[in-house]
């Protein structure tokens, strides 16, 4: 018995010469913990150069942006910034499917600075926070003006999740259920120009006292005005879709700017841009 004590305590100082130092062995950072200065840090507002998108952009980062301490910058200063790990940054940037041949949509995107592998590396090599779908990048319709100060409350909301539970993509945005609409005796407005071509009869029909599809400008004005219980649709895709173009149709909350429907699909000649008619339909049996 002494023998075989000493031949396994052999093996084990042995073993001990030859296992890995794992205190020298690289330690897995989590998605948590790499946000986890982002309230401490300053996050750069990029501004695109557009005066007119620049102009509700920062008109709406002022009134509404509250996680981090801000300051705007120019598209120039970013690309001397970027490499910095003082600095979070918000982009409106050009977003490119995988099977598209340019970009069809403007994403509306938070990322970390001094987080690509190289000084040069593009823009895709950064740490994303945050990116959601914002307008067409293209010939948009001007509705991302009147949707702007949504997105800013999403684009924190989702950054906030990020941080705090590690969330990723998607996953960070949070869709509420349209039947918990039901109690509220909701009004959904969907927009005229927010219907596929495949959903276009639902403008001859009576949909019921919760869901109108009326003319864009009123649904747009109610949106401005934060009518009570009242949802609006929006519609992001590409003003000329090609192969593996997105569409995205929006519920949004006039007063809390909280999604109540949030849904994607592939853009085809038989399913084209806009609500589909499954869509309205799923609506109007949700909160009737």
């Amino acid at each position: 018995m002494k023998r075989i004590t000493t031949i396994l305590l052999a093996a084990a100082a042995l073993w001990a010469l030859m296992a890995p130092d794992t205190s020298a062995q690289a330690t897995f950072t989590t998605r948590k913990e790499k946000l986890s200065d982002l309230m401490l840090k300053t996050t750069k507002v990029v501004l695109t150069g557009n005066d007119i998108l620049d102009e509700s952009f920062k008109e709406e980062v002022i009134s509404r942006w509250r996680i981090t301490p801000y300051e705007f910058c120019t598209m120039d200063e970013f690309n001397s910034l970027k490499n910095s790990t003082d600095y979070y940054f918000l982009l409106i940037v050009q977003g490119q499917f995988r099977k598209e041949t340019e970009p069809g949509l403007s994403m509306m995107t938070l990322i970390k600075g001094g987080s690509a592998p190289k000084p040069d590396s593009s823009l895709n090599d950064y740490y994303e926070v945050v990116s959601l779908p914002f307008c067409s990048s293209v010939m948009s319709s001007g509705r991302e003006y009147i949707f702007m100060p949504a997105f800013i409350d999403l684009v924190q909301e989702m950054a906030t999740a990020a941080v705090e539970h590690g969330s990723r993509g998607d996953s960070t945005l949070k869709v509420h259920s349209l039947k918990s609409l039901r109690p509220w005796h909701p009004l959904v407005l969907i927009s005229e120009d927010d219907l596929a071509e495949t959903a276009a009869s639902y403008k001859e029909q009576d949909l019921g006292q919760s869901v109108r599809i009326v003319p864009e400008d009123v649904a747009d004005k109610a949106f401005t005005n934060d009518d009570v219980n009242t949802f609006v649709s929006y519609v992001i895709a590409p003003s000329d879709p090609q192969k593996g173009s997105i569409c995205y149709r929006l519920l949004i909350g006039t007063g809390d700017h909280q999604l109540y429907f949030f849904e994607k699909h592939k853009i085809t000649k038989s399913n084209p841009a806009g609500f589909q008619p499954g869509d309205i339909a799923r609506i109007i049996s949700a909160v009737k």
